[in-house]
Order: C-alpha cells, then sequence, then structure tokens
C-alpha cells in the first residue's frame, strides 16, 4: 500500500474527488469550474488554467476512443482540450479503457499514444488488439480478471 500522507490527488470529477474523501490520509485538490453535468466534471476554461499551473507527477486519463494510429480521443471539446492540458502537464501518463473503446476514432484529438506511458485495458482484450497497440509506443498492460463473486446458500 502507498504511504498516504504525501499523497494529494488532484481530480475535476466530482465522482471521484468524493471517493478520495472518504479515503483516510489522502489530501484533496478539486481542479474546479462549471461542472458539466453529463461528464460529472469539470472542464472550462477555469479548470483549463488551473491544470496548466500544475506539476503532476502521474496522470490517469479516461479516454473515449483509443486507435493505435489516431491515437486517444474524445467527443467532448471541452473535455478533449482538457485532458490534452493534463498530457502536456503529466510526467506519467496511464490511460485506461475499456474494450469497446479499443481501435475506435472521435472527433477530437487528446494526443498520440506516443504520449502515454502505460495503456490498461481488460483482461479479456483479444491478442491480436495488444499487439497492435503494443506496436504504437505505449506499454499495454493487462487488467487482471475481476474476482468471481461467491456464492451464499442459506
Amino acid at each position: 500500500m502507498i504511504d498516504n500522507k504525501f499523497l494529494t490527488v488532484a481530480t475535476n470529477s466530482v465522482p471521484a474527488a468524493n471517493a478520495v474523501l472518504n479515503r483516510k490520509g489522502l489530501k484533496l485538490l478539486m481542479v474546479a469550474g462549471a461542472v458539466e453535468a453529463d461528464l460529472a466534471a469539470c472542464v472550462d476554461a477555469e479548470a483549463v488554467l488551473a491544470v496548466q499551473k500544475m506539476n503532476i507527477d502521474h496522470c490517469f486519463l479516461g479516454a473515449c476512443a483509443v486507435s493505435s494510429k489516431l491515437g486517444l480521443g474524445g467527443f467532448n471539446p471541452a473535455d478533449t482540450l482538457f485532458k490534452r492540458v493534463l498530457l502536456s502537464r503529466s510526467q506519467k501518463v496511464t490511460a485506461l479503457v475499456t474494450l469497446d473503446k479499443l481501435e475506435t476514432r472521435a472527433p477530437h484529438v487528446i494526443g498520440p499514444l506516443e504520449f502515454v506511458h502505460e495503456l490498461v485495458v481488460p483482461h479479456d482484450t483479444p491478442s491480436h488488439l495488444l499487439t497492435t497497440l503494443g506496436k504504437a509506443g505505449t506499454t499495454v498492460l493487462a487488467a487482471d480478471e475481476p474476482p468471481q463473486p461467491v456464492a451464499t446458500g442459506v
């Protein structure tokens, strides 16, 4: 377990901020602005300006689309710009993506896969996608298989 006494979590996500508040020992920095309801996050100019002033050690980033040729993409222009700034301010970037978003495209560019140090994909990602994405300039990590529910009898 990471020693939390020096860990500060900065987030623009309302649900993520709520989760951090429920963990003892973590410091929370809310990247604020107007909350965009469909994202449950702040991605306006105020949030972008706040991120531009940060030195981020490790950024965990979600993407709406990941393509080995086109990189990371998004559908919301403000969210895409916010994530582009995150990429530019982060020492290390780990992108988290679901299977339905792999080898897809979106209208707005976040950045090339070379800017992503680690791409975390689901445990059941087909091997041909793992190979293709690995050749695109990032380390691809498959998540562990989720634990099976324990059957309980009455």
